[in-house]
């Protein structure tokens, strides 16, 4: 099992979903902030699939790494020291409803050991409801956070963030402005007007942005850490 494999099957998974008419090209670039043209490319085996962009793929398709995986393979990889990696949890729910996580349950769940090594601080929240960020936030989802300052510093285009408004957490994209954050959610990411500014006058980034979102996934994904 190697990297270029996932990309493979990840590209056919997402080919047979547009020949299907699940997905078209243009709705992939949208959610995923990709030029139609590159994914077009992509998908038609013209351009090579980088891990930058199977990273945005991923995340935005709600494709977990096991889910490119067949079960023979996936019973060979869980429990493997080298294949996974035990991750803390936060204690409480991510969503504009709940006050954010300031502290770990105590659990633990396993994230492929690959997706980890280059994630700060990694941990994962539990998903609550948040209708405004749906179909990519699904309540009772893992998410599984990047909390390294460089990452939180300077958000890109394409990328879902961990935020905090008002004690409350959510995730959102971001995009920065001159002096202040723009905080959009997926009905406004065409509707400049409607984004949410954030002033950074004396304010750090930072006290905004907690996290990276690296990988969500459901529960039966991410496997529970066995204790110990």
């Amino acid at each position: 099992m190697d990297f270029e494999l996932l990309q493979s099957r990840l590209v056919s998974r997402l080919r047979s979903r547009v020949r299907n008419g699940e997905l078209s090209e243009r709705r992939i670039a949208r959610l995923t902030g990709i030029s139609q043209p590159h994914i077009h490319n992509v998908l038609k085996g013209a351009r090579c699939l980088s891990s930058e962009v199977a990273d945005l793929l991923l995340l935005h398709m709600n494709i977990s790494l096991t889910d490119l995986l067949d079960p023979s393979e996936t019973r060979h990889t869980v429990g493997s020291e080298i294949k996974f990696r035990a991750v803390p949890a936060f204690d409480g729910r991510l969503g504009p409803a709940y006050d954010y996580p300031a502290a770990l349950s105590g659990e633990q769940y396993l994230a492929p050991s690959a997706l980890v090594s280059e994630v700060d601080e990694p941990v994962f929240a539990r998903l609550a409801t948040d209708p405004s960020m749906q179909p990519l936030i699904e309540p009772n989802r893992l998410v599984l956070l990047d909390r390294g300052e460089p990452k939180r510093t300077c958000p890109e285009s394409g990328t879902l963030y961990a935020v905090v408004r008002a004690g409350k957490g959510a995730v959102r994209h971001v995009r920065r402005g001159m002096g202040c954050l723009y905080l959009l959610t997926n009905r406004d990411m065409d509707r400049p007007q409607q984004w949410e500014r954030v002033s950074l006058e004396n304010v750090s980034p930072l006290s905004v942005i907690r996290g990276r979102v690296v990988w969500i996934t459901d529960p039966a994904a991410a496997a529970p850490a066995p204790p110990g």
